[in-house]
């Protein structure tokens, strides 16, 4: 299973499944400025992003990837470490 990261700039990070590619990106839409993560699931057979599931350990990875890149803010990780106390 691979793992890459966008080189110049860090707004998705993916995982590469057996069958697929595993994606959490950030969107920034113009209008409004608001920003949203995405997560999607491309098949290698097929170019249509669909819902996925991953294993924990394959979550964990990816959020991992998308914390270091920046995707996920710090103040994601702050209130995740306080929700659950890591």
């Amino acid at each position: 299973m691979g793992v890459s990261a966008n080189k110049k700039s860090p707004d998705f990070v993916s995982v590469n499944l057996p069958d697929a590619q595993a994606v959490l990106e950030k969107i920034q839409y113009q209008e409004n400025m608001n920003e949203v993560i995405r997560l999607s699931l491309t098949s290698k057979s097929q170019r249509l992003a669909q819902p996925f599931e991953l294993q924990e350990f394959e979550l964990v990875l990816l959020l991992q990837r998308a914390i270091k890149a920046g995707i996920l803010s710090p103040d994601f990780v702050k209130n995740l470490g306080a929700e659950f106390e890591i």
